[in-house]
């Protein structure tokens, strides 16, 4: 964790969960006291940092939770511990209007069994991530080494909630490792109803070191209802900020699809579409839409500090009578310099 990086701004007592039992070195029942800092959350015990968990919660509607860390000294609660580090990552996430979650683990393999924190906490802090809401997304190839997972939480997500709420035994299936996707390559992860073959299929594109996880395409299937929605990688960024990326849309299914569109960026990027923004248009079956994009960075625009560098905007599609779904395109500001 970077000490600069934590300014307490908020510290509350936070009771134990229904789940887990957090007890003092006496081995009494006691709460922890979490500091909140601007990208830390520390749990606190008699006055000393006991566990420390990193939140990036700066581009929704993605929070990026991970770098959960409890102290030696407490292994025996550690368990306790990085549960409320992980449900209070993911209550500030949500109120800071996050729906999109995800973390990077350490991968369970032969490979990282020499690795002490492996060892010791790779697989438990799976079994917490697990209990709330997360999945594995991408198993191979996320980092150069392949020694790391990242999990995806799409419970919070409009058309993830919808889908299950009328597809409750729906099975989940991932490709694990990167398949080819519109050009390109991603990551699947597929929700299907073997009972009707209903569907809802995310497209993901990620590296641990230098592309920001995301989601850049959605299938669904829902009776006659199918589609394909997904976008472009964007252009480079001139010197003035300008650029340009293109999203699509595929109506695979039997009725029409009307539809009503906006984009989320962060302040300091204006999108330049009045074809598309706010209009509600209608995609006859068999047919395709494609729209090019247009957007601007402020001269004065702040950089992440952390996200791989990257800046995301996101298309917020919805569909009458199904749902609403968010794909993003990422723009990478390394080498940006604005004039």
């Amino acid at each position: 964790m970077v000490d600069d990086d934590f300014t307490p701004d908020q510290t509350s007592d936070v009771k134990p969960s229904p789940h887990s039992r957090i007890r003092n070195m006496t081995g009494h029942d006691g709460p922890v006291s979490l500091q909140t800092g601007s990208r830390v959350i520390e749990a606190i015990r008699d006055e000393q940092p006991v566990g420390w968990i990193f939140l990036d919660k700066d581009l929704p509607p993605y929070a990026e939770i991970g770098g959960l860390l409890v102290n030696p000294k407490y292994k025996k609660e550690a368990e306790a511990i990085g549960e409320e580090l992980i449900s209070r990552s993911i209550l500030l996430a949500e109120k800071s209007n996050c729906n999109i979650f995800y973390t990077t683990e350490w991968k369970n393999s032969s490979n990282n069994k020499k690795n002490s924190l492996v060892q010791e906490y790779g697989v438990i802090w799976q079994r917490l991530y697990a209990k709330y809401g997360f999945k594995p997304a991408i198993i191979h190839n996320f980092d150069k080494n392949d020694v790391n997972i990242c999990l995806f939480n799409l419970s919070q997500s409009s058309c993830y909630n919808d889908f299950m709420l009328s597809h409750p035994l729906s099975i989940l299936s991932i490709s694990g490792g990167e398949i080819g996707y519109k050009g390109g390559l991603a990551y699947e992860m597929k929700w299907t109803d073997l009972q009707t073959d209903d569907f809802l299929a995310f497209y993901i594109e990620g590296k641990r070191e230098n592309v920001m996880p995301k989601i850049i395409g959605v299938s669904q299937k829902v009776g006659g209802i199918a589609f394909d929605a997904h976008i472009n990688d964007t252009s480079d960024v001139n010197n003035l900020g300008e650029g340009t990326f293109k999203v699509h849309l595929v109506n695979h299914g039997q009725e029409p699809l009307v539809t009503y569109n906006t984009f989320l960026a962060p302040k300091g990027i204006t999108i330049d579409n009045d074809k598309l923004s706010n209009a509600i248009s209608e995609i006859r079956p068999g047919k395709e839409k494609s729209y090019e994009v247009s957007y601007c960075i402020e001269p004065h625009f702040k950089k992440p500090k952390v996200s791989s560098n990257t800046v995301l905007i996101t298309w917020q599609l919805y569909i009458e009578n199904l749902s609403t779904y968010q794909v993003s395109t990422g723009i990478r500001m390394d080498n940006v310099n604005l004039l």
